[in-house]
């Protein structure tokens, strides 16, 4: 009998699949003719299987072709894709709000956006240390939202920052740093924590301010069915999905005492169902700490990531200019030098991964 099928957990063992009209998941394994291609599955890979009498695992005939999919390029092989994840509606870069850092979250942003899904950013650990949101500012129109989150336990508090639409934040020196213990900054332009857990309103740049809007964690990634978490191992991925459930559904790293940072602990992917069968159902995939991202056919990535770039470049003098040394460029005019050189260092990757023969 033949069925379609969902990949829903890949570990060590063969993949755990669920069956379309199923509640039971069951293993699968390869039929011999995919076997002998070596074909690779991925979380979320939707599937058409075999199932026969007498038979404990379900046999995999063919995988179809993914609506989305999370690519970077194979560390191996750099001119090959490495498909993450795929069929999913949302992407939430998850990172530890003291340790943000504009060039990678450049990085991990433009392979978020290739996928052509909305994308969140997530600061985690904000009681832990400040997150400087100049390393933000200036691919913030990236994100549909920015999250500020307070974790503790089976709880969590969470506050969303303005992006493009909702307002605006400086990148000068003054801008907001957020975090360390119970208040924001150190200055006159500190954004406090309440004694609720509260994020108040920051007062940042030159006078100007924002305002910090609570959420309510049954808020987030609404709308979306399935959402893709991803962030280096101890981003504090699990223990946001443990505080979605209400419940340990995925197992946190340790954390050492004398850093406070998770161990890597997700070495499988799964995709969690959260709230079951309530309103507030979502299903939640735990990737693995990604070490490395590398760029591979991510040209609508890195220029969705880098938007100012993009809508400066209708004014450079030539239509086809690199925003290197030709004259009349209004990107350089315009535009940061670390932006510039963030943007060059990936489409420079980019191209040699996705045209090897121009290396």
């Amino acid at each position: 009998m033949q069925a379609f099928a969902e990949v829903i957990k890949l570990d060590r063992g063969l993949p755990l699949i669920l069956i379309e009209g199923s509640d039971a998941p069951v293993r699968a394994e390869f039929c011999a003719r995919m076997s002998k291609k070596k074909q690779a599955l991925t979380i979320g890979d939707r599937i058409e299987v075999a199932l026969e009498e007498g038979l404990d695992n379900a046999v995999i005939n063919k995988i179809l072709k993914p609506k989305t999919k999370l690519v970077r390029n194979d560390p191996v092989n750099r001119s090959k894709e490495q498909i993450l994840a795929a069929n999913f509606d949302r992407i939430a870069i998850c990172v530890v709000a003291a340790e943000l850092n504009f060039n990678h979250l450049c990085r991990v942003t433009a392979v978020a956006k290739n996928a052509g899904v909305p994308v969140d950013l997530i600061l985690t650990k904000c009681d832990l240390g400040s997150p400087n949101l100049s390393e933000i500012s200036e691919i913030k129109n990236a994100f549909e939202h920015i999250y500020l989150a307070k974790i503790d336990g089976l709880s969590a508090t969470l506050s969303r920052l303005p992006n493009g639409d909702g307002g605006e934040f400086s990148c000068g020196k003054n801008a907001a740093e957020i975090g360390d213990g119970d208040n924001f900054s150190r200055g006159k332009n500190a954004a406090s924590i309440g004694d609720g857990g509260e994020f108040a309103p920051a007062e940042i740049g030159d006078g100007g301010k924002f305002s910090t809007e609570p959420v309510a964690l049954e808020e987030l990634f609404a709308g979306s069915r399935t959402t893709i978490l991803i962030g280096k191992s101890g981003a504090g991925k699990s223990s946001l999905i443990n505080a979605m459930a209400g419940e340990e559904v995925c197992k946190p790293g340790e954390v050492r005492e004398f850093d406070d940072k998770g161990r890597h602990t997700t070495v499988s992917r799964e995709i969690v169902v959260v709230n079951a069968g309530k309103p507030s159902e979502k299903r939640v995939v735990d990737m693995p700490g990604v070490r490395s991202i590398g760029m591979i056919h991510c040209e609508k990535g890195i220029r969705e990531t880098f938007q100012e770039i993009e809508e400066a470049s209708h004014n450079c003098k030539f239509r086809d200019c690199t925003h290197n040394q030709e004259p009349g460029c209004a990107v350089k005019a315009t535009v940061s030098e670390r932006s510039l050189k963030s943007y060059h260092e990936l489409v420079n990757e980019n191209d040699q991964n996705s045209n090897p023969q121009f290396r």
